[in-house]
C-alpha cells in the first residue's frame, strides 16, 4: 500500500495494481474514485468509477465490475481490503501530543518577508480594478527569482499559479510585462493552471503538481471562483482552505470584495469564514491618476495573527504597453486620497515631517479631533512622538525610526 496525492495504491501479486482516489465524505457516506490494472504494462480493467466505500452494495458493485473484466481473482477480498484500510486513513486523526514545553521556532519564518509568513495562507483583498492580480503576481516574481526588490525579502523558491480569471497568454504576458518595467533580471517560469472547476474538484492533482515541482508559493486568483462561485462560497470556503493547507505550502489567496463596504476594515467575499481562517490579511485600495496609466495603490494590514501590524504599504504602479508594468514603493502619507484612512498614529507623523506642532494644529492638519489626538500622542510618547520644551501650549515633534519600529 503506498500513498498517493489524495488516496492509496494498492498492489497485490500477479501485479494487480487498484487505487482509490478523490476520497470525499458526504452527510453519510465516503464515495471515491476507483482505478484497476494489472500486469509489468499496468494493463487497463476498470477507470474512474466513483462508488461508495460504506456500503455493502457498493464495495459488492465494484468487485462485480472487476470480475466481468478478469475472472478466477477474490476481488471481494481485496474490494473489503480497499474499503477497510483507505476510510481508516480517511478518517484517522492526528494523535494529542503535549505542547507548553517544545521548543519554539524563532524568529517567524517567511516566504517573502514581512508580507507572506511561511507555510500559511494570507489573504489579498479588494474592490475590482484595484490591481490585486498585478501585486500578487510581482509578489510572486519576487519569490521565484529570489531578487529583494520593493521594500521585500524573498525566500527562493518554484511558485505555482491556479487561475480562474484569465488564461494562459493574458497571464504569460502580464508576468513578462511585470518583470520587464520593474526590471527583474533572470527568467521567470511560474508553474501555471488554467482553473474551470471548483479547487476542491482537482486538488490532489495541484497537490502533485506541489510535490513534482517543489513548489514554495501558490498563488490563486480568484477565491470566488475557486470555491465554485459566490453562490457556492458561503458552503466551500472552509473545505477550500482546508484543501489549500493540505498542499504544504505558503498561499497567496486574491479575493474580490462585495460592494457596499466603504469604510469598513475587513470584507472579502465569504469574509466570516475566510478572513478568520486565513492568518493575514491585506485589503488594497487603488486610486488611478489622470490619464489612465498609472494608479497609487495602497495595502492595509487589516490581520496579523503571526506578527504585529504592519504601516501601510504603498505602490506607484505604472502600465506600458512598450516598457511594461512598472512597480515602485511610494509613501502612503503622500497619497491625499488614502490619506484619511490611516490610523490615527500614521496621520499624525505624517503632519508632524515637516514642522513640530500643537495638538490642535494638528487637528486642524489631519481633520482628527483633538481628544484623539492627545490620546495617540500619549500613547507613543518617546516612542514615536517627543514633547519639545516647556512652552504652553505643548509642542511635539517626531522621534525619528527606522522602519522596523513601525511594526
Amino acid at each position: 500500500m503506498t500513498p498517493r496525492p489524495g488516496g492509496w495504491e494498492f498492489i497485490w501479486p500477479d501485479s494487480i495494481f487498484i487505487r482509490v482516489e478523490r476520497l470525499r465524505e458526504h452527510h453519510d457516506a465516503v464515495t471515491a474514485e476507483l482505478w484497476a490494472e494489472q500486469g509489468e504494462a499496468r494493463e487497463h480493467l476498470v477507470g474512474g468509477l466513483r462508488f461508495n466505500l460504506t456500503t455493502p452494495g457498493g464495495r459488492a458493485s465494484m468487485a462485480k465490475a472487476l470480475l466481468a473484466r478478469r475472472n478466477g481473482y477474490d476481488w471481494g477480498g481485496m474490494m473489503e481490503q480497499v474499503c477497510v484500510f483507505a476510510l481508516a486513513q480517511f478518517r484517522a486523526q492526528e494523535e494529542p501530543t503535549i505542547i507548553g514545553s517544545l521548543p519554539t521556532r524563532q524568529p517567524l519564518l517567511f516566504r517573502l518577508a514581512p508580507v507572506l509568513p511561511e507555510g500559511v495562507s494570507t489573504l489579498l483583498f479588494g474592490y475590482g480594478g484595484m490591481a490585486k492580480t498585478t501585486i500578487g503576481v510581482a509578489w510572486g516574481l519576487l519569490v521565484y527569482l529570489g531578487l529583494p526588490r520593493l521594500g521585500l525579502e524573498p525566500h527562493q523558491a518554484p511558485v505555482l499559479l491556479l487561475d480562474w480569471e484569465t488564461n494562459q497568454d493574458i497571464a504569460n504576458k502580464l508576468v513578462a510585462k511585470i518583470q520587464a518595467g520593474t526590471d527583474l533580471p533572470g527568467t521567470a517560469g511560474f508553474l501555471y493552471r488554467r482553473c474551470r472547476r471548483p479547487l476542491l474538484e482537482f486538488v490532489e492533482d495541484v497537490r502533485a503538481d506541489v510535490q513534482r515541482a517543489g513548489i514554495g508559493l501558490v498563488i490563486l486568483d480568484s477565491l470566488g471562483k475557486a470555491c465554485g462561485g459566490e453562490k457556492e462560497l458561503r458552503e466551500n470556503a472552509l473545505p477550500t482552505m482546508s484543501a489549500l493547507e493540505w498542499l504544504g505550502t505558503t498561499n497567496l489567496i486574491i479575493s474580490h470584495r462585495p460592494k457596499g463596504l466603504e469604510g469598513q476594515e475587513r470584507g472579502s467575499y465569504g469574509s466570516v469564514y475566510v478572513e478568520n481562517d486565513v492568518r493575514q490579511a491585506f485589503r488594497v485600495e487603488a486610486h488611478p491618476e489622470p490619464g489612465g496609466n498609472s494608479a497609487q495603490i495602497a495595502l492595509f494590514h487589516t490581520k496579523f495573527n503571526l506578527m504585529g501590524q504592519l504601516k501601510p504599504i504603498g505602490y506607484q504602479i505604472t502600465w506600458d504597453d512598450f516598457y511594461g508594468t512598472k512597480i515602485e514603493t511610494k509613501d502612503v502619507g503622500e497619497m491625499e486620497d488614502v490619506r484619511g484612512q490611516l490610523a490615527a498614529v500614521y496621520q499624525v507623523e505624517i503632519a508632524l515631517k515637516s514642522s513640530p506642532l500643537t495638538v490642535d494644529d494638528l487637528a486642524e492638519a489631519t481633520g482628527l479631533k483633538a481628544d484623539t489626538i492627545r490620546k495617540t500622542l500619549a500613547r507613543y510618547k518617546n516612542k514615536r512622538f517627543v514633547p519639545l520644551g516647556d512652552a504652553r501650549p505643548q509642542v511635539w515633534g517626531r522621534v525619528i525610526q527606522t522602519p522596523e519600529e513601525f511594526r
